[in-house]
């Protein structure tokens, strides 16, 4: 197209030449030369544009992340637009403007949420790029084409049926887009004929998601040490811990009936907080939650329920986040069971849905104490307290009272040893005599002793084997 042109134009400035101003032809033919070359990269910039329109869509629709953006200069340095990297589509280009009698191709979002064409020419009104049967072209679909014909502007969607939008000249275009947001937590473009596409940020996004995904490790690690609680053999088989610096970051415990938790100290969010409350009237343990300072409360399915933590009808919910098509942000959710995920609503706050923010704190459990060799002792924020056996413990009474001339019988229980295979031997003093159950020490006092006479010495052969001794000492104050 444009060789044809050049070559009608040079003819006849050609022609006219022969007869005299030499110069003057020569310079109008380099003007011309310039104007052609200066429009074919507009239609070249203008159908990069497209591209990027519907990439946009596709994004938006997709519900696609934004990874990065940067600056569009030009030789001078000079912003001349943005560029966009997304998670999962190509990166695109948006170029700034000025005025210009020229054609607008932009998208508008219509009823059924599907963006479509539109396209208006040198500040006119923008209509509805329409396909050969009179249907609105989708912007996911096929990307329209810019090109210039007898120095006027084409558009065509299917490089067949072409429609005259004007005549074109050298200007620049109008911009395509009107503005570009980089926020705390999307990306967002607004186009000349106020369309926006909005994108969440994906550091923003993965950053949340992590300490979800913590928080719900979280959640589901009560629901574990409530179960091992209630169970009557369950003990701990092995603890780590991971650590930067001086802080620990997550506590992994591993028990003997086969379940894993990890302990996480997130602080950073505003993840609403989900705990166990006691239900002291029934001894039952219920899932409750709470949003900032607030007291928890109990969490309730469709029906009214609460949810138990242990026993057959136990549920362990679980919090999500949920776009809101309509403003484009994040909500915090939570999903019980099978059910579908709703909004979290401060109800005893502001009465909204909940952001999905990090300006806020988010703990659960307040610390995991390893400091003793028996016993694991989880801290709760709302004050619970879950204290777990290691393996290999020894749980029984150690200070009991005694009447002269009797006996005393006192539990015990041996974590890891189900079989009850674990040997006890006793060192007595004073009279005292001591002898043995599957389930049970029994101790027979003498007719008369002190507190300072009154110490059984258990030592506990753990699973038989001579390699894992234990010791108790028995303190006896007489009645």
């Amino acid at each position: 197209m444009r060789r044809a042109f050049l070559a009608i134009v040079i003819i006849l400035l050609s022609a006219a030449a022969f007869t005299g101003c030499d110069n003057g032809y020569r310079e109008r033919i380099d003007e011309l030369t310039a104007r052609v070359d200066s429009l074919e990269a507009r239609c070249s910039r203008y159908n990069a544009i497209l591209n990027s329109i519907k990439t946009m869509a596709q994004a938006v629709q997709e519900k696609d992340m934004v990874t990065g953006t940067s600056l569009l200069k030009d030789a001078s340095g000079k912003t001349i637009g943005y560029r966009i990297f997304f998670l999962h589509h190509e990166p695109i280009s948006l170029y700034n403007g000025t005025a210009g009698s020229v054609p607008y191709v932009g998208s508008v979002k219509g009823s059924d949420g599907i963006y479509y064409w539109t396209v208006s020419y040198n500040g006119g009104e923008a209509v509805l790029l329409k396909d050969t049967n009179g249907n609105p072209v989708p912007c996911m679909g096929q990307v329209p084409y810019i090109t210039i014909r007898n120095k006027s502007w084409y558009i065509t969607y299917d490089g067949v049926t072409y429609q005259e939008l004007g005549p074109a000249s050298g200007e620049d275009a109008d911009a395509m887009f009107k503005s570009f947001i980089v926020g705390s937590e999307t990306v967002r473009v607004i186009m000349s004929n106020g369309t926006v596409y909005e994108w969440p940020l994906f550091a923003v996004y993965s950053t949340l998601r992590t300490q979800l995904e913590q928080i719900n490790a979280n959640v589901e690690a009560q629901a574990v040490l409530i179960r091992a609680m209630a169970a009557k053999w369950v003990s701990i088989t092995d603890v780590s811990v991971v650590v930067d610096g001086s802080d620990t970051l997550s506590t992994h415990i591993e028990l003997s009936n086969g379940d894993k938790c990890d302990i996480y100290s997130v602080r950073q969010s505003n993840v609403p907080v989900i705990t166990l409350l006691l239900d002291e009237a029934d001894g039952r343990y219920y899932w409750a939650m709470a949003y900032g300072d607030q007291t928890p409360q109990w969490i309730r399915d469709a029906s009214g329920k609460r949810i138990q933590a242990v026993g057959d009808e136990a549920s362990t919910p679980v919090i999500g986040m949920m776009k809101d098509e309509e403003d484009g942000h994040y909500y915090w959710t939570i999903q019980i069971g099978d059910a579908d995920p709703v909004f979290i609503y401060d109800e005893n706050g502001s009465g909204e849905r909940v952001l999905a923010i990090l300006d806020a704190t988010g703990a659960i459990f307040a610390d995991v104490d390893l400091s003793d060799p028996a016993w694991v002792t989880v801290s709760m924020i709302s004050g619970e307290t879950y204290r777990i056996p290691r393996i290999f413990t020894v749980e029984m009474t150690t200070d009991i009272e005694m009447a002269p001339l009797s006996s005393i019988a006192l539990p015990y229980k041996v974590y890891g040893d189900e079989e009850r295979m674990t040997t006890i031997s006793a060192m007595t003093q004073d009279g005292f005599t001591v002898h043995y159950s599957k389930a049970a020490v029994i101790i027979d006092s003498p007719a008369e002793f002190t507190s300072t006479s009154g110490q059984v010495l258990l030592v506990f052969d753990i699973c038989n084997t001579g390699t894992r001794i234990v010791l108790k000492t028995i303190n006896i104050r007489p009645l």
